[in-house]
């Protein structure tokens, strides 16, 4: 009930009551993205929220598996040549998961396709996006029949008043975005992309009522204490491991921009005698350099070891004294003088400064495993069946 009691403070936070606080997203397959802001931008087939790629069996399995173990029981098959956007895709408990709820990113997509391929073509590549997307609407399905059943039934209702407010904000948003002033506008504008304003509650109640419940579950009471995190340092010292690197100035005389490498050589004779006299060296690269800094007075930037392609160069700069301006080098396309102005050999980042993005990292992990557990015992008991079962 604590859980329950913090799941509904938290979605009274998000409507603006009393506090400001937000709980911590969970990356995890269930929680998805919020409708998009702009509604377009989400009707690409390679739908970038998904990050799961399911291919349901009846075969019973391990939780690693990430495929849903099916119980027994007597059940209508689900017809797969049902082409319509209320064909039943999967069923979670005896409750249907339709194919427009699967398919709504897609549908301008989609809309598009049907008038170019033929009807197998487009069959195939439909049912290839529901069977892709298809486990996260069964986890979405499975977290809002489990609260519902926790929740008393007032308590449930208060849920969605709270998630129906967001969602009217939500239209709101919408509204300006494709300057409309009334629903019956909005309705119009969707249905021009290819879904409607009941398809994005849909949506919106399932995401939401799945984010909230998921992150609410997953505040974890584990402390983590110092040597557990010296063993993750330990473990993952390749993630603390700095190359060498090095800030250094160029000039460069390229041969092709004077007319050839005689000519070159007489205007990087004018560097060499300027160099002599005192002039600085940003200031002569300004004036003579042909190098993509020149404009810059000749400096780049940390420089890491083993990223040029140019090795005689990297070989200068990793060998060469700070301070020291290197002896001329005859390229085969230019001649050039570098200067090293800092360097910074190869090591380690100390424990003590990554020890808080260790404690970070380590709390992310708790919640994903935490969630990705929560859902494997949901998932476990549940009678799911779908149109791509084995027969």
């Amino acid at each position: 009930m604590r859980v329950l009691c913090t799941l509904l403070a938290t979605f009274v936070a998000i409507t603006g009551c009393g506090t400001t606080n937000h709980v911590a997203k969970v990356d995890n397959p269930v929680m998805g993205d919020a409708p998009p802001r702009k509604v377009t931008a989400a009707l690409d087939p390679l739908y970038p929220g998904n990050t799961n790629k399911w291919q349901p069996t009846k075969s019973d399995v391990s939780p690693a598996t990430q495929e849903v173990n099916l119980a027994s029981g007597n059940r209508q098959d689900i017809p797969v040549d049902d082409m319509s956007e209320f064909q039943v895709v999967a069923q979670v408990n005896g409750e249907p998961v339709l194919a427009y709820e699967v398919l709504d990113p897609y549908a301008k997509r989609l809309s598009e396709l049907r008038e170019t391929v033929s009807p197998q073509e487009y069959r195939a590549f439909r049912n290839s996006l529901i069977k892709n997307d298809l486990r996260l609407h069964i986890e979405r399905k499975l977290v809002y029949q489990s609260l519902k059943a926790t929740l008393k039934p007032e308590q449930f209702k208060q849920l969605n008043q709270h998630v129906e407010l967001q969602f009217e904000k939500r239209i709101a948003e919408l509204k300006k975005e494709f300057q409309v002033n009334t629903k019956l506008e909005l309705e119009h504008e969707l249905q021009e992309q290819g879904t409607s304003i009941s398809a994005l509650r849909h949506q919106f109640v399932n995401q939401q009522v799945a984010r909230e419940y998921l992150a609410a579950k997953a505040q974890s009471s584990h402390t983590i204490g110092r040597q557990e995190l010296i063993e993750y340092y330990r473990a993952h010292l390749d993630d603390y491991t700095v190359p060498a690197q090095v800030k250094w100035d160029q000039v460069v005389v390229s041969h092709a921009k004077h007319g050839g490498k005689p000519d070159a050589f007489q205007i990087f004779e004018n560097v060499v005698e300027d160099l002599k006299r005192g002039t600085a060296f940003n200031e002569v690269a300004k004036l003579y350099s042909d190098g993509p800094t020149a404009s810059n007075g000749g400096q780049w930037n940390w420089t890491r070891a083993g990223s040029l392609a140019n090795k005689d160069l990297e070989k200068t700069l990793f060998q060469l004294p700070i301070g020291t301006i290197s002896q001329p080098l005859d390229g085969q396309n230019a001649f050039q003088l570098i200067r090293i102005t800092d360097r910074q050999d190869a090591g380690r980042i100390p424990f003590e400064e990554v020890q808080d993005e260790i404690v970070k990292t380590m709390q992310q992990q708790d919640r994903q495993n935490t969630v990705k557990n929560l859902l494997e015992q949901l998932i476990e008991p549940a009678d799911v069946i779908t149109i791509f079962d084995e027969k």
